[in-house]
């Protein structure tokens, strides 16, 4: 939802140019893109709400668990997932960001636009960059970082790559771009199921191992 939520806002402030876009199987016109945003921040708003009650009970019910077995992890798990949870849909925004700004490569457009739409996204390189050297410094995407993904990685980041010159694209180029575009996306989900998984197995963990209840006298 916060996609497209995030899309929305793009539409309606005009960062996105369409006539028309598709949501939910039904087509609108960009100026109802400002109610249908204001809409779905209202449910994101109230599902969220839901979700945070919802997450509180699970995790009491595990937390009274843990307490009877002498254990303490709970809790560092649930705030190393909700820490990656919060911070994942801003760290995926910069591929969507790209993906939407590189979308003029398939039209026919002048030679001075296409050089100042590569101006443009420079930016947004450079926190793609930035972001992908964190990831390589990160133990929780060390199993996951194979030498494929190192060697796009390493090539990406070893300079600033021409996409466009001689009034030609660059394709070799543009697919050092996409490779590390792909591969950044890629790690970003396997962060968060790993994560995920984690504090679920954590929690299967406490089930299996779960002391009787016993009352105070």
């Amino acid at each position: 939802m916060e996609g497209d939520i995030n899309v929305l806002k793009q539409i309606s402030n005009k960062e996105i140019n369409v006539k028309t876009f598709d949501y939910d199987g039904k087509r609108f016109k960009s100026k109802d893109s400002k109610q249908l945003l204001k809409n779905l921040e209202i449910e994101s708003e109230v599902l969220t709400e839901k979700i945070k009650h919802h997450d509180a009970e699970i995790f009491r019910y595990f937390e009274s668990i843990e307490h009877r077995n002498d254990d303490n992890k709970l809790e560092n798990l649930y705030d190393e997932f909700f820490s990656y949870d919060r911070a994942y849909e801003k760290k995926e925004w910069v591929c969507i960001r790209l993906s939407n700004e590189l979308e003029f490569i398939n039209e026919v457009t002048t030679f001075k636009k296409i050089e100042k739409n590569f101006n443009s996204i420079k930016s947004l390189e450079k926190e793609l960059k930035d972001n992908i050297q964190k990831m390589e410094s990160n133990i929780l995407y060390e199993p996951e970082l194979t030498k494929e993904i190192k060697l796009s990685f390493e090539r990406y980041l070893s300079r600033e790559w021409i996409y466009f010159s001689n009034e030609t694209y660059n394709d070799n180029n543009l697919g050092v771009l996409y490779d590390a575009m792909n591969y950044y996306s890629y790690l970003l989900s396997r962060g968060y199921f790993l994560l995920k998984k984690n504090l679920l197995d954590y929690q299967a963990g406490l089930v299996h191992t779960s002391k009787p209840y016993t009352a105070n006298a």
